[in-house]
């Protein structure tokens, strides 16, 4: 059998063992909200942490492979323009 607690309407007594026991749902309610809101929290920062790495390796990629090419491209001008210097030198040495 359960008694109410004078002054706070959300505890009871169990008279065959003295303890006092919450009764107030409400509050359990708003725990299980909050721990559950906590929880989607944490998910969300996870998702996004993970995203944020994904596209940090990516922008790696691309500045690797931008670096490649343009290396590539640095290098094919260079040849180029020792070869029109060639053709240069080889135009003037005939005047």
């Amino acid at each position: 059998m359960y008694k109410k607690v004078e002054n706070n309407p959300g505890y009871v007594r169990d008279t065959s063992t003295k303890a006092i026991i919450n009764v107030d749902n409400s509050g359990l309610d708003a725990y299980k909200a909050q721990r559950e809101y906590a929880r989607s929290q944490h998910e969300s920062f996870n998702e996004m942490s993970e995203y944020i790495n994904t596209m940090n390796l990516e922008v790696q990629n691309i500045k690797q492979n931008a670096v490649g090419i343009l290396s590539e491209d640095i290098n094919n001008i260079k040849q180029e323009m020792q070869e029109m210097r060639g053709m240069l030198a080889q135009i003037l040495n005939k005047t």
